[in-house]
């Protein structure tokens, strides 16, 4: 996605798809690369700008970019400057304007729940000095084509705390954040304003009939799904529970939410001290916009008792002489405590979401019962405007980072690394790297690695361990897949072997409808082990209403096994039916395949047929738009595929997509036959040697033209120049062949 910073509008967007899709699921788009070498401080582990490494250095903060402006961003916020020497309205390839002053412009990307199937890209854009869009594109081969704009007049001022987030839930649909605009709208108690708001639509872009605030005729917008965001910068879904995590920019306090429908985050009338009441929802994690909070301790109660820090079982509950705001899984620096055994750094156990709270806990185990009072409790520095955030949901990484959440801080060039605990809180918060300048967005690779990208120099980081030793890098362990259709994960090794390596996938428990399409079996050799291979899986339909579940084991002899979980989203709208999974087209001809409805829809429902991917010689002649209605559903329509003549004389394909917008997709195989002649190989090699006057037999192995692979048996004899003998067995077409072949 594009860098919403000061002073720096998002570059004129790229064509979609096409180099923008990095941060989203690395490995769909290109990666353009600049900047100067950057020196990262990240214990055990190394980092390279594109797919090259190297060994870290010392912790550097301070950076200087190509022109000598210093990146040390210590009170810089993104979007806290309007002024922008590139604003204005840039044309994208297909002609579509993308505004781009301050934090507008191309600032989202999704794939779609059904993206192996449809091809399908959202992104959301900035159009206009007063409006943003959702618009859909399909991949077809690297390029963003059949341009859709799905939602349509989204707020904006023109400037900043556009939001951008963009993603889709575990159940299928379409998630959106944008800010305040940077002058308060939509904030508070608003329900008509899409500002400072998540909002949550079908995939064809109308509002989720089950949306918190729906009042059908009335004032509020049908959209909303949650509220009360100054500037949610990024939001993810948690990969093992669905989780919708949003990193919001703020005032005081940098603040990560974990949004559930009607949550309302506060904004502007509370910062990190957000009421138990009427929806609102507590940070889970935050820290102080470029500063810390320090909290004195308590000396003692009314009756002269020391309460400050009272350690009992090897648990120390701390009391604070006023509100302190902390969070469970803060860490946080005691002095100046009498008793010294109370000082140190510590993670918070737990904490009151209580805005008055003055009390919170550490472990301290193995230290005898003890009280004293007085002294500081003060947070740790994280940065000033928190960036983008992703969770680790793969298995490079030693087993202790799966699942951790990961976000970055513009202002500091900080990563921090959260921890979460069995009931999936937060367990711990630290700084785990620096020197990303300008950090803005991170996503996992599909090599295992931690993508980290930064808008001074449009710098991609790779970072991983550096030894992680021999193992199944798994990436995608936490899959969603919309029944019907297929997703994907993938699997390399992690340091090259002595030997070809074979790896299996098999289905190890849960629903039969989840299922392996294709090969389960993987070999890796010296030379590809780094090279991730794609598994693809399918989800059956059914006719319940209920999510299937299965896990998928991944092993090789010698290497512990990695389980992958599916989990389906279940779809019981209509759904397309084709006549047929393979289409063979004669070149410089036409085929047919017919589409239908299994059941009757609601309303019209138009289908598009187009190639997405393959040989351009394969086109839609007819029927590149059906439409059904309630009352022709069951009635199936034909699809002509033509294939046009080339100069080659090699079988082309493609895949065609038949995609219906709001319901699901459908992809076939189309084969061209060619008919241009094509001499034969022979690929068996005969007999060297022979006697003279003696007839020996040798098979020929040939392949070539139109026909399959062919055997030929044939008897020659040296020194037959007028053919063989009367003797020689077999029919008189066999003698002719003998002939053409031996003569």
């Amino acid at each position: 996605m594009c860098a919403r910073v000061p002073r720096h509008a998002c570059h004129p967007p790229v064509p979609p798809v096409r180099g923008v899709a990095v941060l989203t699921r690395l490995g769909h788009g290109a990666h353009r690369l600049l900047g100067d070498e950057l020196l990262l401080h990240l214990a055990g582990f190394r980092h390279g700008h594109g797919l090259g490494t190297g060994r870290l250095g010392p912790p550097v903060h301070h950076h200087q970019d190509r022109s000598g402006a210093s990146g040390d961003d210590e009170g810089r916020r993104p979007g806290d400057t309007a002024g922008d020497q590139h604003a204005g309205d840039a044309p994208v390839r297909d002609g579509a304007q993308v505004h781009t002053n301050s934090e507008c412009g191309v600032i989202g990307i999704a794939f779609d729940p059904n993206y192996v199937v449809n091809r399908y890209v959202y992104l959301f854009v900035t159009v206009s000095a007063s409006e943003q869009r959702i618009v859909r594109y399909t991949d077809a081969n690297g390029t963003g084509t059949a341009r859709t704009e799905v939602i349509t007049r989204l707020p904006t001022a023109g400037a900043n705390h556009d939001g951008g987030g963009l993603g889709f839930g575990p159940d299928g649909l379409l998630y959106w954040a944008i800010g305040d605009l940077g002058n308060g709208s939509g904030v508070n108690a608003d329900l008509v304003s899409l500002a400072a708001k998540v909002g949550r639509a079908n995939l064809d872009g109308t509002p989720a009939n089950d949306n918190p605030f729906n009042d059908g005729v009335g004032p509020n917008n049908e959209y909303i799904w949650a509220r009360g965001f100054r500037n949610p910068f990024t939001m993810t879904f948690q990969p093992a529970t669905g989780q919708l995590w949003v990193n919001s920019v703020g005032t005081g306090y940098e603040q990560v939410f974990v949004v559930n429908k009607r949550g309302h985050a506060g904004y502007d009338a509370y910062e990190n001290n957000q009421p138990s009441i009427n929806d609102f929802i507590p940070p889970v994690i935050k820290y102080r916009t470029n500063n810390i909070d320090t909290r004195n301790l308590a000396m003692v109660d009314g009756t002269g008792v020391e309460i400050g820090a009272v350690r009992s079982g090897g648990v120390t509950t701390f009391t604070t002489s006023a509100r302190h705001g902390f969070r469970k899984g803060e860490k946080i620096l005691i002095e100046g405590v009498p008793d010294a055994s109370f000082n140190g750094e510590r993670y918070i156990t737990s904490a009151p979401n209580d805005p008055n709270a003055t009390t919170f806990t550490v472990a301290q185990p193995g230290l005898p019962d003890a009280r004293s009072g007085g002294g500081t409790a003060k947070t740790k520095p994280l940065g000033g405007s928190i960036t983008g955030g992703t969770f680790y949901d793969a298995t490079l990484f030693p087993p202790e980072f799966r699942g951790n959440y990961f976000f970055g801080d513009y202002n500091t060039g900080q990563l921090t690394r959260a921890t979460l605990a069995a009931d999936n809180s937060v367990e711990t918060v630290a700084e785990w790297g620096t020197g990303f300048s300008s950090q803005v967005d991170m996503a996992v690779g599909p090599d295992g690695a931690l993508y980290t990208l930064g808008h001074s120099g449009s710098t991609l980081r790779r970072v991983t361990p550096s030894a992680p030793g021999q193992k199944l890098v798994v990436s995608g362990l936490h899959l969603r897949v919309v029944e019907g259709g297929r997703t994907v994960f993938t699997v390399r090794l992690a340091e090259a072997p002595t030997a070809p390596v074979t790896v299996r996938v098999a289905r190890s428990d849960g629903s039969e409808d989840l299922s392996i399409a294709g090969d389960a079996t993987l070999t890796f050799s010296p030379a590809d082990w780094s090279v991730p291979r794609v598994v693809t899986l399918v989800a059956a339909e059914d006719e319940d209403a209920l999510a299937d579940t299965a896990t998928f084991m991944v092993t090789s002899e010698g290497l512990a096994d990695e389980p992958v979980v599916v989990t389906t989203i279940d779809n019981n709208s209509p759904r397309l039916e084709l006549s047929s999974a393979r289409v063979a087209i004669p070149e410089n001809g036409t085929a047919t395949f017919d589409v239908s409805l299994s059941k009757r829809p609601t309303g019209n429902v138009t289908v598009t047929v187009a190639r997405t991917q393959g040989d351009e010689d394969i086109t839609v002649q007819d029927g590149a738009t059906l439409v059904f209605t309630v009352a022709n559903w069951s009635v199936p329509r034909t699809v002509t595929l033509r294939a046009d003549s080339d100069a080659d004389n090699l079988d082309g394909a493609a895949t065609i997509t038949v995609a219906a917008p709001g319901l699901d997709a459908r992809s076939l195989e189309a084969l061209e036959q060619d008919d241009e002649p094509m001499a034969p190989v022979i690929s068996s090699t005969p007999i060297t040697t022979a006697v003279v006057g003696n007839p020996y037999r040798y098979d020929v192995q040939a392949g070539g033209g139109r026909s399959r692979s062919t055997r030929w048996w044939a008897r020659c004899r040296r020194g037959w120049p007028s053919g063989p003998p009367a003797s020689f067995p077999g029919r008189p077409r066999r003698r002719a062949r003998w002939r053409s072949r031996c003569g």
